[in-house]
């Protein structure tokens, strides 16, 4: 049998199992699988588009094979489904169940048009309104049997959804009729464009914790509408979004998954389908840049190579610093808040990229002790204190109740203020040694140090001599005359 003697009229984008199932009931088969065992026609073939059963179909409706061919979805390979111009992932598909145009079928009567298959489809392309669910057919037999599964089931139209919303929904038959936009999404699989969009934006439009299970499918047409303008635009919006996203928290966050959680998981579930890796290798190095995630740690399937970001536990643990020390420093910059006395952070206003860090620690390393900023300056530590006292040399912390530690910086300026109008021990008249010119005034040698420090006083040294203050000369001559001006004033 080439033809049937009772037929259905053609409908523009019907699928190839929705011309059958009207057909069946057309002469009098209530089940598709009956309609196909009669026919000769194996279901399951049907089902996945094969050529053969397609040819026979057309025959038997007597409608063109191109036609029907266009849009019913193909299985060429395994685990796609060609449909229009595209080759389609089977996860962009929803075959379990069925979803029509209640307009459509008003018009036209019951049917399904292939895209009605594509699970980003959500709304009718003619009419606006959204597509509505079947009820899930008892019987796995009858899936994709449209006539069974509309059996009973009345659907009232919807509010038209506004065009302005509808951006991914347009790209996405435009890809289907071969025509592309040019730009970056053109680059990606179909079923890699319609998820991200819609799970991109699914976060955009109702935050890190929505419930994917919990959304509607208005509610999935304004997060695919939201994911589609940022990523069309290239995979610097898309990076610069996700900035926007960490920006307008208001608090610091060093856990990346509570700011992007449904699209951190969503992407993640996804490891095993290598076409989403441009997506994912932008993701992850947003967050090596942004999040002090540790180097070697796994972040969507790879390892971070290099810390790029520091919190300030991280840091003291990492670069081995004085925790103490540290916390003093970052608040001092202003990159934390809390108790510059105790060394106690609070709260750290803004995380520390590497190259940052490392100055913190090269800056910190230069810091010394009491003790060891008196012996490089050649003075007792007693001494150092006094001079701190006099303001001629301060704590790299000042008023902290710890002992105070010193910056190697602090103690080269101070010394060659000290040093500055230096002569050759061989053009100083009768050099005396610093601690007997305190004593010829009777004064302490604090006071001596601070008139050559204020005066800007001659001073000459020996290369024998004891390095820093302990080894430098002045001269009698010159000191008793200033000592005798001071006298004076």
């Amino acid at each position: 049998m080439d033809r049937l003697a009772l037929r259905v009229d053609a409908i523009a984008g019907e699928c190839a199992t929705s011309l059958a199932s009207r057909l069946g009931v057309a002469n009098g088969e209530d089940r598709l699988r009956s309609f196909c065992t009669h026919m000769g026609l194996p279901i399951k073939q049907l089902r996945l588009g094969d050529a053969g059963c397609l040819l026979r179909l057309s025959q038997l409706a007597d409608v063109e094979l191109d036609a029907l061919s266009a849009w019913t979805p193909k299985q060429n390979e395994a685990g796609y489904f060609d449909l229009g111009a595209e080759r389609i992932k089977f996860s962009a598909f929803t075959r379990t169940s069925m979803r029509m145009c209640p307009t459509c079928v008003a018009e036209q009567g019951v049917h399904q048009k292939g895209i009605w298959q594509l699970s980003q489809i959500r709304v009718c392309p003619d009419h606006r309104c959204l597509l509505q669910d079947l009820p899930r057919p008892a019987l796995a037999d009858d899936q994709l049997d449209v006539m069974t599964c509309a059996r009973g089931v009345e659907c009232g139209a919807t509010a038209p959804v506004d065009l302005k919303s509808l951006g991914l929904q347009t790209y996405l038959i435009d890809r289907l009729q071969g025509r592309g936009t040019g730009g970056w999404l053109d680059e990606f699989p179909f079923h890699v464009v319609a998820l991200s969009c819609e799970a991109f934006g699914l976060l955009l439009t109702q935050g890190a914790r929505a419930v994917r299970a919990n959304t509607t499918d208005l509610e999935w047409v304004y997060a695919g509408q939201a994911g589609f303008d940022v990523m069309r635009r290239g995979p610097q919006a898309f990076t610069d979004k996700l900035q926007a996203i960490e920006d307008a928290n208001p608090t610091l966050s060093i856990a990346y998954r509570s700011r992007f959680w449904v699209f951190f998981e969503w992407l993640r579930d996804r490891r095993d389908d290598p076409a989403f890796d441009p997506i994912r290798d932008i993701m992850r190095d947003f967050i090596f840049r942004t999040y002090p995630v540790a180097a070697g740690a796994q972040v969507l399937g790879q390892r971070n190579p290099r810390r790029q970001v520091y919190d300030y536990k991280s840091m003291a643990k990492e670069l081995r610093l004085n925790r103490v020390s540290l916390n003093k420093e970052l608040i001092r910059l202003g990159i934390a808040e809390g108790s510059f006395d105790k060394g106690t952070v609070y709260k750290q206003t803004r995380l520390v990229r590497a190259q940052e860090a490392e100055a913190i620690r090269q800056n910190l390393r230069r810091l010394l002790t009491a003790t060891a900023a008196a012996n490089k300056l050649g003075i007792t530590r007693v001494l150092l204190g006094e001079l701190v006292e006099d303001g001629l040399i301060w704590p790299y912390f000042p008023k902290s109740p710890h002992p105070p530690v010193y910056h190697r910086r602090h103690t080269f300026v101070f010394y060659h203020h000290l040093t500055r109008n230096w002569q050759p021990y061989a053009d100083t008249r009768d050099p005396i040694p610093l601690t007997t010119a305190a004593k010829t005034a009777g004064i302490p040698l604090r006071e001596v140090i601070k008139q050559i420090y204020v005066h800007g006083l001659t001073i000459t040294k020996r290369k024998e001599d004891p390095p820093g203050i302990a080894g430098l000369f002045i001269g009698a001559k010159v000191w008793s005359e200033h000592l005798a001006q001071w006298k004076a004033h």
